[in-house]
Order: C-alpha cells, then structure tokens, then sequence
C-alpha cells in the first residue's frame, strides 16, 4: 500500500490540477493514478469491515489534511483544496515520488510500545482495527487446537461430523451424515454427502494428532474410497500433512487433505465451538450528509 503521508501531496495535486475541487469519487479515483505499480489485487484488498484498504487510506489522508488547513470540508460530498494546499504541493511536488510498505493485517507479533507507535504511522485506525482482529484470530485458532488435542478420539470424529454437517456436507439428523469410527468401518471414521439426496457420498477420517500424517494414511484412504465406491475422501487432522502425503492426495485428485490451520479456521468460519463478538465503532453516514438541504 502507498504509505500514509506519501498520498498527501497526490490528493492536493488532482484537486489542484481540477481548478480547486472534485467529488469523492473521482477525488479517490485520481489519486489512485499516483500509484501504478498496485497490482489489481492491491488495489481490492479488503479490511475486514468490508471496506476497501486503499480508499480507506485516501480518506484518512484527507482527514488530515482537513485538520492541517490544506483541504476545506464545508461542502458536503466535494473535497476542496485551500490556499495553503496549494502553496504545499508548488513547494514540495517536483521531490515528490510514490513509497509503498508492506501490509500484513494477519500476522501476530510481540509489539512494544516502539514498534506500536511506528506501526501507526503506516497504518489508518481503522487497519489497526484490522490487523488486531487478525492477531485476535490467530490466538483464538491456536486455542481451538489445544483443546481439540485434549478431547477423546472419538469426541473429535463428533467434532469433525458436526464442522461438516456446517459446511452443507449433510446432516446427523437424517442419517446423511454417519460417524463410523468406533466400529472399525476399515479405519474409516464417517460418512457424508456431497447433495441433499445422498447419490454422492463421501467418507472422512478424523486424525487427532500432534504428528504430521503421512503417505500411509492417504494410501489407506485413497484405498477405501475406491473399495467403497464413493465419490471422494477427506481426511482432517490437527497437526499437517508430510510433502509426500500432499503430493499423494493430488495425484489421486479425489482426496481432500484439511490440516489444523484450515481447520481451525473453519471452525470459525462456521461459528462451531466459536462465539462471534462484534465490534463497534462510529462512522460518518455519508447518506445522511449527502441527502439534507
């Protein structure tokens, strides 16, 4: 993303280079302009409220130019540039050139107060937001897998059913989703469906591990998927998967390998064993604005 104090001087330029003022839309539209190296990706992340990151950036930006006295904020849905925003951008545009940092909202780290405050300097409020969610969701999957390797086996192939009864894989209820395991079912641990009627039918297997699973235990299940005449595999584990394991269930095409990480993540994707807390901050209802007399 363009560093934060970076989009100041771009913003003052469209405006000024319009004759003074532009809407919000082609005010953010132009600045973007700025900023050719942003692949099409970059250009559409997303935070986690569903706003787009980088208009987010340019709105803050504009923030605070409004606080410095370079923009006018008195007409409603325009952005206006003042006598000293241009007198900025005559002073300082021909130094001027695009800086970037990297963005990792969903990376946790030790922060220290130093580390913090260098942080804000690159982000808006509203990516720390962001980027606490992520650290938030980090802790919280690491905590669901300690307490997934704490229960009994066969409570986890419980667990497992019920993740997939989530994802639309069947349901206890009627019988399209079964949990095997406990009856030696050729070390298969269940069966479901992939469709509401049972014609395709998919069989799983629940590892409880702390160690990777390997090709052995893929060779099985690729096995047991052909023996039983079903349509596909999956096999969950808590722990990983070895590279030999990975390249196995590829070669076989009909193997679907979930490790901890992914699980834990649709465990909270699905709200299984998870509580989702809101958040609530305020923000200006543009609508409103844009719509009185």
């Amino acid at each position: 993303m363009p560093k934060q104090e970076n989009i100041e001087l771009p913003l003052l330029k469209v405006l000024k280079d319009a004759g003074g003022s532009l809407s919000i839309r082609d005010a953010v539209a132009k600045t973007k302009e700025f900023y050719p190296e942003l692949t099409d990706e970059e250009k559409a992340s997303m935070l986690t409220s569903g706003e787009n990151r980088l208009n987010n950036r340019i709105a803050w930006c504009r923030q605070r130019l409004v606080e410095k006295g370079e923009i006018d904020s008195s007409t409603r849905g325009i952005w206006k540039i003042t006598e000293e925003g241009k007198k900025r951008v005559e002073a300082e545009w021909p130094s001027w050139k695009a800086e970037y940092v990297e963005i990792k909202p969903h990376i946790r780290t030790q922060r220290s107060s130093e580390s913090m405050k260098k942080q804000e300097d690159v982000t808006t409020p509203t990516e720390l937001i962001d980027s606490t969610i992520g650290e938030i969701t980090e802790d919280v999957k690491a905590q669901i897998l300690n307490r997934l390797k704490d229960v009994e086996p066969a409570t986890f192939e419980n667990i497992v059913a019920q993740l997939l009864e989530k994802l639309g894989y069947g349901s206890k209820d009627d019988g399209s989703i079964k949990v095997t395991g406990r009856s030696h079912d050729g070390g298969i641990d269940g069966i479901c469906s992939l469709d509401k009627l049972g014609l395709g039918k998919v069989i799983f297997q629940a590892k409880r591990w702390n160690s990777n699973v390997g090709i052995k235990e893929v060779s099985q299940l690729v096995g047991a998927v052909h023996s039983k005449r079903v349509s596909s595999g999956i096999l969950i584990t808590t722990a990983d998967f070895t590279a030999d394991a990975k390249k196995e269930a590829d070669r076989a095409g009909n193997i679907r390998l979930i490790d901890g990480q992914e699980l834990a993540s649709l465990m909270i994707q699905t709200g299984l064993g998870v509580k989702k807390v809101p958040i609530s901050y305020p923000k200006i209802d543009e609508d409103y604005f844009e719509g009185l007399g």
